[in-house]
């Protein structure tokens, strides 16, 4: 078998084989010896019958388009592993000449990964940004541990702003009333800005059991697109006026909402709270402006196929993650007025990032051996359903006993040693 090799661009890499008569012959064989079976010829058993007979049986066309297949199913990755490509997706296929008794010679045309060079990390400058907490944003978390345990005491005087009120609404557009636009006993609280604009002004000043219009216009931009930029009437009856009284923050609201002992403790934990998740944060804010600047450096030529293979990936995600809010693909691309092909082009960008950095990634595994034990896996696993609730721990273990429950702790436990080595390598100031 003669093997010629020519390096296109885009990744892709095309192999001229020649196949001599003789190695065909052998093919020729296996195509009788798999055919054979499946070929009735009164007289003998299946699979015995003479070659002749059982080619005449099927047609010589399809005999050969026998030959045809295993002949480049068996050629072709041993071509590859010849010349030691790494292939991301399956060949094309051009046969320049087929015949049964003289040879075979075909073109196959390629996806192969990249060559990627890991770029010099030390020369990437990093500058991390300052942890502060201000008492404002501790105070901001108290508020609305206050809120979440507040009091809630009806009274006889006009709603205003903070108020909680319990009302029936009905809502007209032109007349004629709309999907989601009637509500029984509906509980609002006044100013928390919960409704569309203007709506919870209308009500501040009505009484218990008073009813009244109150006219308002959807935004332009509101998700639901014939309501969109609308003037509307809801007709409004105020049910129940509750004033809210927060309680006061002292050690016994402290051991009422922790499990700290006094007021002091507890801010000193929100304080320390707050560092925390600032400081992940900023971890991830490094990790990620690292990654782009060492994909910029690597200078990688993510493959065509990769790339369009990753957005339709994120085209599942997107389809998946409106399915929860009840909203379907096309009805959203409708409300955006954008096609689905101007969808996918938005997607690109961030595809290519995605395959870049991925490729980035696993030749730092490669040239590190990095690897992940079974021991490693399984505390990442324990630490996980730590997290999960009571009602969903069952789940959750029998998802992380599965081949792909592990491979995903597996792979994230992985890119984890790799981002922390990056970190390493990087200058940061």
């Amino acid at each position: 078998m003669d093997i010629k090799r020519e390096d296109l661009k885009d990744s892709q890499v095309k192999l001229t084989i020649d196949i001599p008569a003789g190695m065909l012959h052998l093919y020729s064989e296996e195509a009788y010896k798999k055919l054979a079976p499946s070929v009735k010829i009164a007289g003998f058993r299946p699979g015995k019958a003479p070659r002749n007979m059982v080619e005449r049986e099927i047609g010589s066309d399809a005999f050969n388009n026998e030959i045809l297949n295993i002949a480049i199913q068996r050629t072709f990755y041993d071509a590859v592993i010849k010349e030691n490509l790494t292939t991301v997706s399956p060949p094309d296929i051009k046969v320049l000449k087929f015949v049964p008794t003289d040879g075979l010679t075909y073109e196959a045309v390629v996806t192969i990964l990249p060559e990627v060079k890991i770029p010099d990390l030390k020369s990437i400058k990093l500058k991390k940004q300052e942890i502060k907490i201000e008492p404002k944003e501790v105070e901001s978390v108290i508020e609305d541990l206050r809120k979440q345990n507040a009091v809630y005491k009806e009274v006889k005087r006009d709603a205003k702003s903070g108020d909680k009120v319990e009302i029936d609404f009905h809502g007209l557009l032109k007349n004629i009333p709309f999907e989601g636009g009637t509500g029984k006993n509906h509980p609002l609280i006044l100013g928390s800005g919960a409704m569309i604009p203007g709506f919870e002004d209308g009500i501040a000043g009505m009484k218990k059991d008073e009813e009244k219009d109150i006219k308002v216009t959807f935004p332009k931009e509101y998700h639901v697109e014939h309501l969109a930029g609308q003037e509307v009437i809801f007709k409004i009856k105020v049910n129940k006026i509750e004033e809210i009284i927060l309680p006061e923050v002292d050690d016994k609201f402290a051991q009422s909402v922790t499990s700290y002992k006094t007021a002091k403790e507890m801010k000193e934990e929100i304080e320390r709270s707050l560092k925390e998740n600032k400081e992940l944060q900023e971890k991830r804010r490094l990790e990620e402006e690292l990654l782009k600047k060492a994909v910029t450096k690597a200078k990688i030529e993510a493959p065509k196929s990769l790339v369009d293979d990753e957005v339709h990936r994120m085209l599942h995600e997107a389809e998946h993650n409106l399915s929860h809010s009840g909203i379907e693909l096309s009805k959203y691309l409708e409300h955006v007025k954008k096609t689905k092909e101007e969808f996918e082009k938005e997607l690109l960008p961030e595809a290519e990032n995605r395959v870049n950095v991925g490729l980035l990634l696993s030749e730092i595994v490669k040239e590190n051996n990095f690897t992940v034990t079974d021991e490693e896996v399984n505390a990442e696993i324990e630490i996980s359903l730590g997290y999960a609730t009571a009602d969903k721990k069952d789940e959750a273990k029998k998802y992380y006993e599965s081949e792909d429950g592990r491979r995903s702790v597996e792979n994230g436990f992985l890119s984890k040693k790799v981002m922390e080595w990056m970190m390493k390598e990087a200058s940061v100031e």
